[in-house]
């Protein structure tokens, strides 16, 4: 005996595996009385000529024929010298091996439960370090104290460091809005534009390359500093009130390492892959103005 739940055909190796074939046939049979090999095909020769005379029962040919192939199967067991044992202990062993998959499966779910449990602890968890995240965050941009924190300070006559900062922080009006704009998404890109003049005498500048030294005079250039830790240069031609973009260069970490480790004196070409030079700067000067444009003292 075993429980339904652990009992089930698979369908598949029916076919090919006597065990799951005589496993299958029993299941739909009423109870065999029968104690060797003998008297067993006997029996199942007798519930076939039953089955046969009734031939209004559904599915009654598929179980003719099993029938026929179990006596089949047990008259060539009986010519080995085989023993019902043998056929009991097939039958066994495929109950055996679905109590082990049984078993198998009641560690893994509850294995999975404490996964789930432990996903739903985690989800719990960031969610209070996203409200702590931000809070910090904007905290670091306002510097302002929570009212309590301010209450017990100034009745212990205790003037916080915060404090310091933050009146200072009033009057510079560009820190103000920064934390208004990371509320809505917004965040500081360093950024500075130079006409072609003004490069050059600050010595960052050395030479703009044929051809395009020809419009030099009218030439300005944007300086961005990117997320991924890359400067993107853009070159217009400024006439009255219109700009026209004739080139765009973006420095990877790997150039500006290499600018940045270059010696005081050293001239550095700038232009795209696989393009001729567009230009040729001073690498330690370039470097110094990038750092002025990431701290908005440029």
């Amino acid at each position: 005996q075993t429980s339904p739940n652990l009992v089930y055909i698979e369908e598949e190796a029916a076919g090919n595996d006597q065990g799951a074939f005589f496993e299958s046939l029993f299941q739909r049979l009423a109870p065999l009385e029968s104690k060797n090999f003998a008297t067993l095909r006997i029996e199942l020769q007798d519930r076939r000529s039953q089955l046969a005379s009734a031939a209004t029962e559904e599915g009654y040919l598929e179980m003719i024929n099993d029938l026929d192939t179990a006596c089949q199967l047990i008259g060539e067991w009986m010519d080995v010298g085989a023993e019902p044992r043998q056929l009991l202990d097939l039958l066994t062993e495929r109950v055996r091996g679905r109590q082990r998959q049984f078993r198998y499966l009641e560690v893994t779910e509850r294995y999975l439960k404490s996964i789930l449990e432990k996903q739903l602890e985690y989800k719990q968890d960031l969610k209070q370090h996203i409200t702590e995240l931000k809070d910090a965050v904007g905290f670091s941009l306002s510097m302002k104290l929570p009212q309590t924190l301010s209450k017990a300070c100034n009745e212990s006559g205790v003037t916080p460091s915060f404090q310091v900062i933050q009146k200072k922080m009033e009057f510079v009006p560009t820190l103000m809005a920064t934390k208004e704009m990371a509320e809505i998404g917004c965040s500081y890109i360093p950024m500075a534009t130079y006409p072609v003049a003004k490069l050059k005498k600050m010595k960052v500048l050395v030479e703009v390359c044929p051809p395009h030294s020809a419009m030099q005079k009218m030439m300005e250039m944007t300086f961005k500093k990117l997320d991924a830790q890359a400067v993107e240069i853009t070159v217009c031609i400024a006439q009255g009130g219109n700009k026209n973009v004739i080139k765009t260069m973006t420095l990877d970490p790997a150039k500006l390492n290499q600018l940045r480790a270059a010696k005081s004196d050293e001239i550095a070409e700038f232009g795209q892959p696989g393009e001729p030079p567009f230009m040729t700067c001073n690498a330690s000067n370039f470097v110094s103005l990038l750092t002025k444009i990431e701290k908005g003292k440029a």
